[in-house]
């Protein structure tokens, strides 16, 4: 029945409740498409925070390599020194102690390294985020708006059916008025009046019929 009714629509109906339908798939559509590209970011995200944790393994593992390395240059040095019969004191202490601040100033600067680029591995993953949450947020704001565009066709669909309807009835009424004589211009009506010897015609009220042609309520 619903669909009779759909099919006895109007034109102009039936491509309003098309573009509505039409609206609010595109809504589902676009919501759907932001949560999906949001996933994708958010992944993207995991994967730059593992290459973060990666690099920061690697800067210390770096740095303790150059540590081990340090410490091997410095025991190879006091060896030196001792078997050169030097006493470790005085310049040769403190050209030991400025080889072994060396060494760990550049294992330090290694690791530091590794944390500005971890550092900034998690901005792009901060960045990976946010891109995600606008990418949702869009799709919500477009689901929105074509819903509100599908109930704006709705209710002119709604309203021109309407319109129609009332068009019709408004024909009908105006139609059986003037079919039925009620009220209007130049409306016949009968009378019975007596006759002048006072007798009744047979089957006739009290007298003969006469027309009066009366002015009517309407249309005056």
């Amino acid at each position: 029945r619903r669909t009779d009714k759909i099919m006895g629509a109007d034109p102009l109906t039936i491509m309003m409740i098309a573009s509505a339908a039409g609206s609010i798939a595109q809504g589902i559509g676009a919501a759907n498409a932001g949560k999906a590209n949001r996933g994708i970011h958010n992944y993207n995200a995991s994967v730059i925070r593992v290459q973060k944790q990666n690099e920061l393994k690697r800067a210390a593992y770096e740095a303790d390599l150059l540590r081990d390395k340090g410490k091997s240059v410095l025991a190879s040095n006091r060896t030196q020194i001792s078997k050169s019969g030097i006493e470790i004191a005085g310049s040769p202490l403190q050209v030991l102690g400025d080889n072994a601040a060396n060494i760990e100033f550049d294992a330090l600067m290694k690791y530091y390294g590794g944390e500005l680029n971890a550092y900034e591995l998690e901005n792009q993953a901060k960045n990976e985020e946010y891109m995600g949450e606008m990418a949702a947020w869009r799709g919500k704001q477009q689901r929105s708006a074509a819903f509100v565009g599908a109930a704006i066709s709705l209710i002119g669909a709604g309203y021109s059916q309407y319109t129609k309807a009332a068009t019709k009835l408004t024909t009908k009424t105006a139609f059986t008025t003037r079919s039925t004589g009620v009220g209007a211009k130049g409306t016949t009506f009968g009378m019975n009046v007596p006759t002048s010897s006072g007798a009744k015609p047979p089957g006739v009220g009290l007298g003969p019929r006469f027309n009066y042609v009366a002015p009517g309520i309407i249309g005056i």
